[in-house]
């Protein structure tokens, strides 16, 4: 929940900060943490939910701003991710995901590797296939910023990158 602890002081009182996992245990230490910031604050704005990326509970055209922090490249949908995002966010929303980028496609023997999948180098995008999948989705004004090399494996160079795209 730390991303979402920054982000609750970042929007103040009156905004609202959703929290989403697929596992309870995660949501548990979230909820647990977020008793002492909310208080530390002042105020209760954020709200931790059970789901998935491909099916986020939460309503149509509500959300101002979708932060994903390394978590896309867990997910084998990836255009179900963005198709979320999009359904999600209000007109003029934006996304700011980091995530880590693969420099050449990941091999299908790395991707059917379950130890790699958890080390989140087996899902990993290229630059251009996350580009595509958010183009495909109909967001633009895409900015990209690469971090740093986050590892060396098989040959292949993995980074950081954050990037923005908005939903007009």
């Amino acid at each position: 929940g730390i991303d979402c602890f920054i982000a609750a002081k970042y929007v103040g009182e009156t905004g609202r900060v959703y929290g989403i996992d697929m596992t309870e245990e995660m949501l548990k230490v979230a909820r647990k943490n977020a008793v002492r910031v909310t208080k530390n604050l002042g105020y209760n704005n954020i709200e931790f939910k059970q789901g998935f990326l491909e099916a986020i509970p939460v309503d149509n055209a509500s959300i101002d701003l979708v932060t994903s922090n390394c978590v896309i490249n867990l997910s084998t949908k990836k255009n179900a991710v963005f198709t979320e995002i999009r359904r999600i966010l209000k007109p003029g929303g934006r996304f700011l995901i980091s995530d880590i980028i693969s420099e050449r496609k990941v091999p299908e023997e790395m991707r059917n590797n379950k130890k790699l999948w958890g080390e989140c180098v087996s899902g990993a995008l290229t630059l251009n296939e996350f580009l595509d999948y958010a183009k495909n989705n109909k967001f633009t004004g895409l900015r990209i910023q690469k971090d740093y090399l986050w590892k060396e494996l098989e040959g292949i160079k993995f980074y950081s990158y954050t990037i923005e795209g908005f939903k007009h």
